[in-house]
């Protein structure tokens, strides 16, 4: 006769350093549970963390929207003067045949940006109204994936080394979309601080719980 092994309660979780199985037990608001072994901050239980970041992800769609709007860096070197915009800057790219690293940068600067907070912003609506299911699930496992991928703050970076060098030759003023990425980036970032996989695949679970009694 085959025993089957014993299912592990929800709680159970795996160091991301060392892989040493913990039970975290049910984190109370403002606390946060670390790996017994090697310290390693497995779970952060913040105060009302589902307002939060969907307070930032759609401040943070806000900006990045109305950054592809304005005028982002305005170049006069020379006596000519040249004003560009976030979509221009890859439309340059295109005219110049770059046309891998064009659409690599369209998708990285604006296009997973765009569907991580989408995404995670849909999510954190749908626990704080109390309605979860299968497609919760797979909100979460798609912003745990794009998470990895955000290159946004390290473009925004990019852009600041650039314009030092570029100061020298000509004169730099920054647009209102510049203004406004630098707020995206920011958003973005408080975004990401309150995301935390653990509280959000339990609070889905618990929901999912409390629907089935309900039924």
């Amino acid at each position: 006769m085959v025993s089957s092994a014993p299912s592990l309660p929800d709680t159970c979780l795996l160091c991301h350093e060392c892989d040493l199985l913990v039970d975290l037990g049910r984190l109370i608001e403002g606390r946060r549970a670390e790996c017994p072994r090697c310290g390693c901050v497995l779970s952060y239980r913040r105060r009302n963390a589902n307002v939060r970041i969907l307070v930032f992800s759609c401040s943070a769609l806000i900006c990045l929207g109305a950054s592809t709007v304005f005028d982002f860096i305005q170049l006069s070197a020379a006596g000519i003067d040249r004003d560009l915009t976030l979509p221009q800057t890859m439309s340059v790219l295109f005219a110049l045949h770059e046309w891998a690293l064009a659409a690599f940068m369209g998708v990285v600067v604006i296009g997973l940006p765009l569907a991580f907070l989408a995404a995670l912003g849909l999510l954190a609506f749908s626990l704080e109204a109390g309605r979860a299911g299968a497609y919760s699930f797979v909100l979460l496992r798609f912003v745990t994936f794009l998470r990895v991928w955000n290159m946004a703050e390290i473009f925004f970076l990019g852009i600041l080394v650039a314009m030092v060098k570029i100061a020298g030759m000509a004169d730099v003023n920054l647009g209102a979309s510049f203004w406004f990425y630098a707020l995206f980036n920011l958003f973005l970032i408080l975004s990401l601080v309150h995301v935390d996989q653990y509280q959000l695949g339990l609070g889905i679970r618990r929901l999912l719980a409390e629907q089935e009694q309900a039924a």
